[in-house]
């Protein structure tokens, strides 16, 4: 530990060369291919639709931690995407909103079967269209 905080070496490398997504695009792919760097458990936060043109990305906990940061309580948010290489485990995974009753009630029938405990939420204005 230093005076200033954690020794561990942070690294923001820019991801370039995604160009624009169409609706069924596999960003993940493209991601992955133009950010080989990415490691598993690696995080990307977008600060809107991922695949958006004017969309900025933060990847790494630090910028990562510092965009959520930013748009806490800012329509953004409602937006916002957190991406990962590979796949997060699903103890991690601590609330799946959704946007109405019937929706909750498929997806917690997904869980069970799947002998899956975790909160299921209505939350509509996370599905909202933006203004």
């Amino acid at each position: 530990m230093t005076e200033h905080g954690s020794a561990a070496k942070v690294e923001i490398l820019p991801v370039t060369g995604l160009g624009e997504f169409r609706p069924g695009d596999d960003l993940a792919a493209a991601l992955a291919q133009a950010a080989p760097w990415l490691a598993d458990g690696d995080i990307v936060v977008a600060d809107g639709d991922a695949a958006g043109t004017y969309t900025r990305f933060a990847g790494g906990a630090d910028p990562a931690l510092r965009m959520l940061a930013r748009l806490h309580n800012t329509d953004h948010a409602l937006a916002a995407e957190v991406l990962v290489k590979d796949s997060v485990p699903f103890e991690a995974v601590q609330l799946i909103g959704v946007a109405n009753e019937p929706q909750r009630d498929r997806v917690r029938a997904l869980l069970d079967a799947a002998g899956v405990r975790t909160k299921v939420a209505v939350y509509p204005p996370w599905f909202a269209a933006p203004a």
